[in-house]
């Protein structure tokens, strides 16, 4: 609870730092949260240095403790930095602006409720796995973290999409709306593509990260998630192809449709069609895995296609500027 606002500022900041183009400090300031967290984890956990022993406690003081230094550093950072004065970051502290608080509450709930839809579709494949077999469920999770971890590069992408979109839509220029987006997408796809090849080409070493390949007991998990990582590598091309084009499509403040958009493809093609392969068909667990690679191959394309026609219309009206 004590690093819950630190981590906030800390996501408002970077999120300010990112948007003018400045992405590396935050990298750096994050690597370095990264071995505090250790560090601090260890001390506080096991009484190193002179501090008590705290156990699991200790790695929640260990969390606040990074929030508060991460938080500090960029706000350090932000204020020192003589390019950031014309933005008057904090001018308007306890003023703050209703103009400001609608736009940024109008784009930014479709936004969550996106996230949600998405976050719910996976919950609810997990749950459907536990469903058939904990040998489903084992397999499961190895292909997805496989995957989660490809989709960090392609949702970085995203998030310098919405970045340049913006930037290009800020400046009225229509062309580098699309060439901005389309780059993105460009890159996002063929970097899922290369790891898909590698799915496809190495999925043994791939769970033998996870699992001892020689152990008879984990046979069938094994047998299962190379099984997996298959679908996964056609699952993942469409992820980064959403992800991707839902953050160029932020750029141009239009996030309520493509909210509506990932609803459908989540619920009304992924969920239903996982319970429906998996279940009704009896395809078991890689009848939901083609379930979720049809779910995210709609959302790719209606989201592609959604940012290709807003690209060509134009771009959105400004938003309004606060008075000082």
């Amino acid at each position: 609870a004590w690093g819950y606002l630190p981590f906030l500022g800390f996501v408002v900041l970077r999120s300010f730092v990112e948007g003018v183009s400045r992405p590396r400090p935050v990298t750096v300031i994050a690597f370095a949260g990264v071995v505090l967290n250790v560090a601090a984890n260890y001390v506080l956990m096991f009484g190193k240095l002179g501090f008590p022993a705290l156990g699991l406690v200790g790695t929640g003081w260990a969390s606040t403790v990074v929030y508060w230094t991460m938080f500090l550093l960029l706000l350090a950072y932000t204020v020192r930095q003589p390019d950031f004065r014309a933005f008057r970051l904090f001018e308007r502290v306890g003023r703050p602006d209703a103009r400001y608080l609608r736009e940024i509450f109008r784009i930014g709930w479709p936004i969550g409720a996106s996230l949600g839809v998405e976050m719910s579709l996976f919950m609810m494949a997990v749950m459907m796995m536990g469903w058939i077999s904990e040998t489903a469920l084992a397999a499961h999770q190895v292909a997805i973290q496989c995957a989660a971890f490809t989709f960090m590069v392609p949702l970085g992408i995203g998030m310098a999409a919405s970045v340049r979109v913006g930037q290009a839509a800020g400046r009225g220029d229509a062309d580098g709306v699309r060439r901005a987006g389309l780059v993105a997408l460009g890159l996002a796809v063929c970097f899922m593509v290369g790891t898909a090849l590698v799915f496809w080409l190495a999925p043994r070493p791939i769970v033998g990260l996870y699992l001892d390949l020689e152990d008879p007991a984990h046979a069938d998990v094994v047998h299962l998630a190379v099984s997996l990582l298959g679908i996964a590598a056609v699952f993942q091309v469409f992820d980064g192809m959403q992800v991707t084009a839902m953050g160029a499509l932020r750029g141009l403040k239009d996030t309520r449709v493509p909210m509506l958009l990932a609803m459908a493809a989540y619920w009304g093609v992924g969920l239903a069609g996982s319970y429906g392969l998996g279940f009704i068909l009896d395809l078991g667990p890689q009848g939901l895995w083609w379930g979720l690679v049809l779910g995210l191959a709609t959302a790719a394309l209606l989201l592609t296609g959604r940012f290709l026609r807003r690209a060509r219309r134009g771009v959105p009206g400004r938003m309004p500027v606060a008075s000082p």
